[in-house]
C-alpha cells in the first residue's frame, strides 16, 4: 500500500527502516557530495508505487504531502527534523549558481557560521516553471532551502512516529510496539535555529543581507522548526499540536508615528500612549519587524530635554505585528516637548528615527476637598427648629394657663376645674353678697358653675338674682343698685 500524509507547512520529513535512513526517491547527490532534491517535472514523478520497495517516499511540497510505501511486517520510522526552511525571492537563476564556490548556499553557509553540509536546496521555482496546478510569471526565482543537521544514515534512537502494516488476515505474528519518541534535540539545538533565523531576518531588514550573498533579495519566508516533540504516546495523544508558521518579511523603508501622544498634566501619565509602526516603501504597515524571538526595540527620549526633566514609564519596548506601543509615559515639568523615537536594537538598525509631534504640558492641580452640602443641612435645621419652636410655645401656653387659674386677687378669687368628660362646658356666674352696701364692700367670689343659667346681664336675670338673695340675707337687706 502507499500511504499519504497531508502536513500543513513544509518540513523536512526523514524515515528510517531498522534504523537506517531511507533518502527520498528525489533525493540527488552532486559531485561535491552536496543532498539536493530534485524537482518533479510531472505531478507524478517520484512519487512510490506498489511496486516500490517498502519505505520508498518522496515529499510534495506543492501540495505539502507525503506519501510512503509499505509492505510486509516491517516497521517504518518516521522523524521530524529540526529544520529552518527559508524562501528567497531572488531574480532569475540556475541551479548551477548555487553549488560552486561563490553560489549563494556557500555564502549563506559562510554568513551563519556553519558547515555548508547543512544548508541544502530544498526547492527551485523558476520563470515559468509549473508550482502545483499554476504557473508562475513573475520575473524572479523563489529558492527554498533547509538551515540543519543533515540526515545521519544511521539512527541510533528510537523514532517518535511508527508506522506499522495491518497483519494479513489470520496472522498469528506479534504486532510490534510502536517506539518510543526520539529525544528532544534539545532546547540548546532549538534556540541555534532561532538564532540562525534571527541573524537572517534581521540582516533583510537593515538592507546587509543582499551584500552578504551577493545578490539581490525581493522577498523572505521563514517557517520556524518545530517545538522539542512529547516522549510518550500517553502525551502525543493529548497534547494540543502547534503548527509552525510561515512569516514573510519585508524591509522597512522609515518607521513612523501611529498614534502622537497626548498629555494634560504633569506626575500623570498620558492619557493617549505613542505608538511607532515600521512601513515599506509602499506605506504599507510591516506584519514583522525583527523574528519573534528577537524583536526590534524602539527607544523613546525627549527632545533638547532639560536636565531637571524626568520622562517616566516603559522608555524601551518591542515591535509586536508590526507596532511599538508605549506605556506609563509622563513627564515631571510643565511645558511644550517633542518625543524622539529610535530603533535601539539592534545597533545596524538605528538609522531609523521619527520625531513626533509637540505638545504641551502643565502642572498638576491640587485636589480640592468639596464644601459639604449646606442645603440638606439648612432644611434639617428649619425642621428641627420648626418643632422646638411649637413645643416650646406649648409648654409656655400651659405654664400661664396654670398661673392664672391659680391666682387671687382683691376683688375676685377665680379656680378652675375640668368637667368630666362628656358634659357640656363650664359657665361664669358671680354671687355677690348684699350686706357689702351696709357694711362696705367685700370680696366678691367668681366661681364656674356646671348649669345652663346663662349670664345675669338681662334685668330677668338681676331680679332672680336678688329674690334669690333676699331669702338668703336678713329683711332689712337692700338689694343692690343696677
Amino acid at each position: 500500500m502507499v500511504l499519504r500524509i497531508f502536513f500543513t507547512t513544509p518540513r523536512r520529513l526523514d524515515i528510517y527502516i531498522n534504523n537506517n535512513y531511507i533518502p527520498p526517491l528525489n533525493d540527488h547527490v552532486d559531485a561535491s557530495g552536496k543532498h539536493v532534491l530534485k524537482k518533479p517535472t510531472t505531478p507524478t514523478e517520484y512519487r512510490p508505487t506498489i511496486s516500490d520497495p517498502t519505505g520508498a517516499n518522496f515529499f510534495d511540497r506543492d501540495n505539502q504531502m507525503l506519501h510512503v510505501t509499505i509492505k510486509g511486517n516491517t516497521p517504518i520510522d518516521m522523524y521530524t527534523a529540526p529544520v529552518v526552511v527559508i524562501s528567497f525571492g531572488i531574480p532569475p537563476v540556475t541551479p548551477n549558481e548555487f553549488f560552486n564556490s561563490a553560489g549563494l548556499v556557500t555564502r549563506l553557509a559562510l554568513f551563519l557560521g556553519v558547515d555548508p553540509s547543512k544548508v541544502r536546496i530544498v526547492d527551485i521555482v523558476r520563470v515559468g516553471s509549473v508550482s502545483g496546478r499554476r504557473k508562475r510569471s513573475t520575473q524572479s526565482s523563489t529558492v527554498s532551502v533547509e538551515v540543519g543537521d543533515p540526515p545521519s544514515t544511521v539512527q541510533t534512537t528510537p523514532a517518535p512516529v511508527t508506522i506499522a502494516p495491518a497483519l494479513p488476515p489470520g496472522s498469528t505474528t506479534t504486532t510490534p510496539q510502536p517506539g518510543t519518541t526520539t529525544p528532544s534535540p534539545g532546547a540548546a539545538a532549538i534556540q541555534l535555529l532561532q538564532e540562525f533565523t534571527a541573524k537572517i531576518v534581521n540582516a533583510l531588514q537593515t538592507g546587509s543581507l543582499g551584500s552578504q550573498l551577493n545578490t539581490t533579495i525581493l522577498s523572505l519566508n521563514v517557517v520556524d522548526p518545530l517545538p522539542p516533540p512529547v516522549t510518550t504516546w500517553t502525551n502525543t495523544a493529548n497534547q494540543t499540536t502547534t503548527e509552525p508558521t510561515t512569516n514573510t518579511y519585508s524591509p522597512p523603508d522609515k518607521i513612523q508615528v501611529k498614534q502622537e501622544a497626548n498629555a494634560v498634566h504633569t506626575q500623570t501619565p498620558f492619557p493617549i500612549q505613542p505608538k511607532i509602526e515600521a512601513v515599506d516603501a509602499a506605506g504599507n504597515t510591516l506584519s514583522q519587524v525583527g523574528h519573534p524571538t528577537d524583536p526590534w526595540l524602539v527607544t523613546v527620549s525627549v527632545k533638547n530635554k532639560p536636565a531637571d526633566v524626568i520622562l517616566g514609564g516603559v522608555r524601551s519596548v518591542p515591535f509586536v505585528a508590526g507596532v511599538a506601543t508605549f506605556s506609563g509615559l509622563s513627564l515631571n515639568k510643565p511645558g511644550t516637548y517633542e518625543l524622539i523615537f529610535q530603533v535601539t536594537y539592534p545597533t545596524t538598525a538605528n538609522r531609523f528615527t521619527t520625531t513626533g509631534r509637540a505638545f504641551s504640558i502643565i502642572e498638576k492641580p491640587i485636589p480640592v476637598v468639596p464644601p459639604p452640602d449646606n442645603n440638606k443641612t439648612t432644611l434639617i435645621a428649619i425642621i428641627v427648629g420648626s418643632v422646638v419652636g411649637v413645643l416650646v410655645i406649648i409648654i409656655v401656653g400651659i405654664m400661664v394657663w396654670k398661673g392664672l387659674c391659680s391666682s387671687t386677687s382683691k376683688s375676685a378669687k377665680i379656680s378652675c376645674e375640668v368637667g368630666d368628660a362628656g358634659k357640656a362646658p363650664p359657665k361664669y356666674t358671680e354671687k355677690m353678697n348684699l350686706n357689702e352696701y351696709v357694711t362696705g364692700p367685700s370680696t366678691t367670689a367668681k366661681t364656674y358653675e356646671d348649669d345652663s343659667v346663662n349670664h345675669p346681664h338681662s334685668t330677668q336675670d338681676i331680679e332672680k338674682s336678688t329674690q334669690t338673695d333676699h331669702r338668703s340675707h336678713t329683711p332689712d337687706s337692700m338689694p343692690p343698685p343696677y
